[in-house]
């Protein structure tokens, strides 16, 4: 698999992190980035259409005019797991 060098901007604090979790299961940062890279898109939803977005827009004008940006979260991100 041909591989691509990737310049990221991250907290001190983050990197310290990163660092001492790849030390303890001895891995380099690069090895533990990238782990941690596959194992979030593992987790996403993969979505092959937008009916998901669609059913909850109509949900939103179902409810008219007045829609606080708070209901449109609330439909829109209904289901989802928090970051």
């Amino acid at each position: 698999m041909a591989s691509r060098t990737v310049n990221l901007v991250v907290s001190d604090e983050l990197v310290e992190r990163i660092d001492g979790a790849a030390k303890a299961e001895g891995r380099t940062r690069s090895e533990w980035i990238r782990e941690a890279a596959r194992e979030r898109l593992e987790k996403r939803p993969q979505r092959k259409d937008s009916s998901w977005l669609l059913s909850r827009l109509a949900a939103l004008a179902v409810k008219g005019p007045k829609v606080s940006e708070k209901d449109i979260d609330e439909i829109i991100y209904r289901g989802r797991k928090p970051r």
